[in-house]
């Protein structure tokens, strides 16, 4: 699926329709250049499962959980690899507890760091800037039968 956006509240949105698609244990794995959107992506996301819910980047924190409630999922796991040099650091913080676990989604920004601990099976995005407010957003199911 590819759409264009023209503002953070459609990027939102998306994020939010996309998100009551889930049913838990998917993998979501982010690609953009700094300030494509992927966080205002996982705003859209979260808010879309959980109401009052602050949302930022874990850039410092590498992770950070949110409570939700939709059907069996109760938690999205928010991390960010953006400051991440070797992959053992993500592995470290408990990233393969969370992978599969029915009641999770599993968000990574800044993907492309740490793709090679992927397993197969996983959602890529991918939010390219095409002007001042414009944004494609590219969202491609990655099968068990395919490679990275």
């Amino acid at each position: 699926m590819k759409k264009i956006t023209h503002s953070e509240k459609e990027t939102m949105s998306i994020a939010k329709k996309f998100a009551l698609s889930m049913k838990g244990g998917e993998l979501l794995c982010m690609y953009g250049d700094l300030g494509a959107g992927k966080t205002t992506f996982v705003k859209g996301f979260v808010g879309a499962l959980s109401k009052n819910q602050k949302i930022s980047s874990p850039t410092f924190v590498l992770m950070k959980h949110y409570r939700v409630s939709r059907g069996k999922i109760d938690e999205v796991v928010h991390i960010d690899a953006y400051r991440i040099s070797d992959t053992s650091e993500i592995l470290n913080i408990g990233f393969e507890e969370f992978i599969g676990d029915g009641r999770k989604v599993v968000i990574i920004e800044w993907a492309d760091k740490i793709k090679n601990i992927f397993p197969k099976q996983r959602i890529d995005i991918h939010i390219k800037h095409l002007g001042v407010d414009t944004r494609q957003i590219e969202i491609k199911e990655k099968k068990e039968t395919e490679s990275l």
